[in-house]
């Protein structure tokens, strides 16, 4: 795990989603000679190595989502994991993936 985040929708009082809540967890793993998101999960996260159901994430080489919700993208150098929990805020999150760069 690189990074978690506390998700708070501020929208003003009695507006739809004021207040909804959320948190984020994002892990950064070195991606090693992984040729594939799948090669990368089997060696990696053997529970987690089932199929994953292919999304578009910014400029990822390869992304998806397991069975678990969580997002896998696999960059040139690594692969990034993004675990929302609240499902107030994981709608609005999985909106933004195409705002997300990945630069390494």
């Amino acid at each position: 795990m690189d990074v978690t985040f506390d998700v708070i929708n501020d929208t003003p009082a009695g507006q739809p989603g004021s207040g909804a809540f959320g948190f984020m967890i994002i892990g950064t793993y070195d991606r090693g000679g992984s040729a594939s998101l799948q090669d990368w999960l089997k060696a990696n996260l053997p529970a987690d190595s089932g199929a994953l159901k292919p999304i578009t994430w910014a400029n990822s080489a390869e992304a998806g989502t397991d069975s678990n919700g969580h997002r896998f993208a696999l960059t040139p150098h690594h692969v990034v994991e993004v675990d929302v929990r609240g499902d107030a805020i994981a709608a609005d999150m999985w909106q933004r993936l195409d705002s997300w760069r990945f630069t390494s």
